[in-house]
């Protein structure tokens, strides 16, 4: 899948684009967002990390046409549109998920994964 999607809410329509910059984006919303609160679990909530989703491809989109970044609090107000929309919302996740850069990330991941899961946690 190419990365791309457009996203019609009302008369605008909204382009995402997932590259190598929205996986980056994601990952340092994520990171920041661990540091933020390191009492909590490390778990995010879903739409929580779906807003980080959709403001990763909007920046994205917005770098490779030489346009302004949005806001965060944009991406988020989308965010509350596209929640009315499952459609909508499965068409994005799908090509985040599907991107190209989501793809290479997951095979660069893989392999460490299995070194990590095979390596014994050390005792106390």
């Amino acid at each position: 899948m190419n990365g791309i999607v457009k996203v019609q809410i009302g008369k605008v329509e909204h382009t995402l684009l997932f590259g190598m910059k929205a996986i980056m984006i994601y990952s340092e919303k994520h990171l920041n967002e661990l540091n933020r609160n390191p009492n909590k679990d490390a778990i995010i909530d879903e739409f929580k990390s779906f807003s980080y989703i959709v403001y990763a491809g909007l920046c994205n989109y917005a770098e490779s046409q030489d346009l302004e970044y949005p806001t965060f609090e944009n991406a988020y107000s989308l965010t509350e549109d596209l929640n009315d929309l499952p459609n909508e919302v499965l068409r994005i996740a799908t090509a985040f998920k599907e991107s190209r850069a989501t793809q290479k990330l997951i095979n660069v991941l893989n392999p460490v994964k299995k070194k990590v899961s095979k390596k014994e946690a050390p005792t106390l």
